[in-house]
């Protein structure tokens, strides 16, 4: 992640640290769970081998912990591939084996960690592949899209800009 991004998420987390940023199922998110959760992931799978650039694949149904996985792979520099939970076997197959991903996710339990000492956080490209998507299919099989994180921030903002919630 970037050194302005990952201070800028930081500032979030030690100024709203106890604010909800999601609620799903009943279950909030907290802008500091966020952090603290995200650095550990990243950290854990740095531990276990995973490396700057490596895809990380998840499979899960819509739940507070998918921001936590991404956010962890912006902060490692890992790259993010979710897989729909609704598809086919085979479909989920061709996705896996088009992307090689290190690490698949299809279950997580993780509790927010409240870290006592932060992690160093080592600025990553922000140009570099972040996020692989894939397309529906309709015209064959499904392609893998990659985005930088750039490409992500910027139309984050894009969108939060029309949409009237920079106001």
């Amino acid at each position: 992640m970037t050194e302005g991004g990952a201070q800028l998420l930081k500032t979030f987390a030690e100024h709203w640290h106890d604010k909800a940023l999601t609620s799903i199922d009943g279950e909030n998110l907290s802008y500091g769970d966020l952090w603290c959760t995200a650095q550990s992931l990243a950290n854990t799978w740095r531990k276990e081998g995973t490396k700057t650039g490596d895809v990380i694949a998840f499979k899960l149904a819509n739940s507070n912990r998918i921001p936590c996985i991404y956010l962890a792979c912006a902060i490692g520099g890992y790259v993010a591939c979710p897989i729909v939970p609704t598809l086919c076997e085979a479909s989920v197959a061709e996705n896996l084996d088009t992307v090689k991903p290190e690490r698949l996710i299809t279950k997580i339990e993780i509790s927010p960690v409240r870290a006592s000492a932060s992690p160093t956080i080592e600025p990553v490209d922000a140009d570099r592949p972040f996020l692989i998507m894939f397309s529906s299919g309709s015209t064959g099989r499904s392609k893998a899209i990659c985005h930088s994180l750039n490409n992500v921030c910027g139309s984050a903002a894009a969108f939060a800009e029309r949409s009237g919630f920079n106001r």
